[in-house]
């Protein structure tokens, strides 16, 4: 089943019980795809064989990335949250 992004994306705008943060959409602040290549490339490289195709590139990403891994990146995002 497709997912219309842009659906989903403006229903959310439209809820009222959602609230928005005054930040640029564009902030780096609110990014973590950066430092998360960084962990991606150093667990790609540490590998003793590395990827040889697409499929097992994704399968190596797919298989590193862990919930833990998401929550320390987003940990001084949401930090800054309660600095501010």
């Amino acid at each position: 089943k497709d997912c219309n992004y842009t659906a989903v994306t403006a229903n959310l705008n439209e809820d009222p019980e959602l609230q928005h943060l005054p930040w640029p959409d564009k902030s780096p602040d609110l990014n973590i795809i950066k430092p998360l290549w960084a962990v991606l490339k150093r667990r790609v490289r540490s590998r003793f064989l590395l990827p040889t195709s697409l499929k097992q590139l994704a399968d190596v990403f797919l298989g590193s990335i862990q919930l833990e891994t998401i929550q320390k990146l987003y940990g001084p995002i949401v930090c800054s949250f309660y600095l501010t």
